[in-house]
């Protein structure tokens, strides 16, 4: 009896030792489940309207390479949460800022001459078969009309605001921009279905000047501007 207790006990204790085994985990299915319970991610841009090279930092290190004058960077990632930002020309400090961050979200840092403002809310990807469009005006005053391809797509926006997300259709597409003051300048792009886009336009005393920005995290900005004075 003895003999036929003790191989009882030892076949319940192996058939609890492979339930127990069966249940584990393997080290993908927890990588797996890890990558899902994460949080996405926040974004930054950096769009340089101001004279000379900048770099954007975020949390105290560069995530930019130099930005040019009249060019943008692509939107970078960052942790969501209380972001510290900084734009910098050289070691002079432009800029400095602490952003709160909400997973997901996406915003442009934009940088003139005389000044930088956050623009949040921006629109990362477009509409089912659409391209979304939205309109950044810098200026010291008035406001701004937008056409796309001969057809109102923004009509006076206010200086240092954002309009709301248009869907359009995707394809090659031609920006036309004229401030209030009477400059007016001209940018071209072109839109890919599912993707956002923001056109940054920025003007002074002696001309307007635009900025195609693609949103979409982790591409290659596209842009290409023509200013004129007048």
């Amino acid at each position: 009896m003895k003999s036929s207790r003790s191989l009882s006990s030892l076949l319940i204790v192996c058939c609890a030792i492979g339930v127990i085994g069966g249940c584990a985990k393997s080290k993908e299915d927890q990588a797996v489940e890890r990558a899902q319970n994460r949080k996405p991610p926040a974004f930054v841009r950096l769009v340089n309207f101001s004279e000379g090279d900048l770099v954007l930092f975020t949390k105290q290190k560069p995530v930019s390479k130099e930005i040019a004058t009249g060019q943008a960077s692509a939107m970078t990632i960052t942790s969501p949460g209380s972001v510290k930002v900084d734009v910098k020309s050289g070691d002079k400090s432009v800029f400095s800022t602490t952003l709160s961050l909400s997973s997901g979200s996406a915003v442009s840092v934009v940088s003139t001459p005389t000044a930088t403002k956050v623009f949040d809310n921006e629109t990362r990807d477009g509409a089912a078969g659409k391209a979304g469009v939205r309109v950044v005006f810098m200026s010291e005053g008035g406001t701004v009309d937008l056409m796309m391809d001969g057809k109102p797509l923004s009509e006076k926006l206010a200086a240092n605001s954002a309009s709301q997300t248009d869907q359009v259709e995707p394809g090659s597409h031609t920006f036309s921009a004229k401030t209030s003051t009477g400059k007016s300048c001209e940018i071209s792009g072109n839109l890919t279905a599912g993707d956002a886009y923001t056109v940054f336009i920025f003007s002074d005393a002696k001309s307007a000047t635009g900025i195609f920005g693609q949103n979409s995290p982790m591409r290659k900005p596209t842009m290409s501007g023509v200013s004129a004075a007048g």
